[in-house]
């Protein structure tokens, strides 16, 4: 950006030097040139900022896919790991209640 001023700068004194037309019509061209490098400017802004706000749109949705991702796989990571717990649970206290040793001791203790 900053070569674009400075091409800009360069051109504007270097038409003022050289220019074959007078001064009223040389500050009109000036002016006219002005204008234009703005208005390039401008179009050039909305174009940036349309842009940005795509990406940004884009990344948005794509943060928001990986968010629902994760918290499904969690979601499920969870669930198995609470259907192992129960299981293992049902197992331990169903092989405590077929030990003979356990049942023997609980007979000691109840009596």
């Amino acid at each position: 950006m900053k070569h674009f001023f400075l091409g800009l700068g360069v051109g504007l004194i270097g038409g003022v030097l050289l220019a074959p037309k007078s001064g009223t019509e040389t500050r009109e061209y000036l002016g006219e040139k002005t204008d234009d490098g703005l208005k390039y400017l401008k179009n050039r802004t909305c174009d940036v900022t349309g842009a940005v706000s795509d990406l940004v749109a884009q990344d948005k949705a794509t943060a928001s896919g990986f968010v629902d991702k994760t918290t499904t796989m969690a979601s499920g990571a969870m669930d198995k790991g609470k259907a192992a717990a129960a299981d293992a649970f049902g197992k331990g206290k169903q092989a405590l209640q077929s030990d003979p040793d356990v049942n023997a001791m609980r007979n000691r203790v109840t009596v």
